[in-house]
């Protein structure tokens, strides 16, 4: 992952931003290198999917909402879309994120 990439999925907070090119400055060029392209060849999120019969909620951004998304594999799971953020959602908005938890863990028995 560039730092040019990374700045354009983070959002418009300049405080998470920061914070996310900071990380992203202080990893290894190769653990970033490694891991972001094992991330997008090698991992098929399908099986995993498939294997788990309990509750599911994925929270997304507009961006992130399309026909190859986590939430729309397979059978599909609940979503949420959270608007007005970047890809690192809970950083940017963390309450509502969190209400959004809690009213989904309200209704695991």
């Amino acid at each position: 992952m560039s730092e040019g990439y990374l700045r354009s999925i983070a959002g418009k907070n300049p405080e998470v931003v920061e914070r996310l090119v900071n990380d992203l400055r202080a990893t290894p060029r190769e653990t970033v290198r490694e891991s972001g392209a094992k991330a997008l060849k090698d991992y098929d999120p399908k099986p995993a999917l498939a294997a788990y019969h309990g509750p599911k909620l994925a929270i997304v951004i507009p961006q992130n909402d399309s026909p190859i998304s986590l939430h729309r594999i397979g059978a599909g799971m609940p979503h949420e879309v959270i608007s007005g953020t970047g890809h690192w959602v809970a950083l940017e908005k963390p309450a509502e994120v969190n209400r959004l938890l809690d009213r989904f863990l309200s209704t695991i028995d």
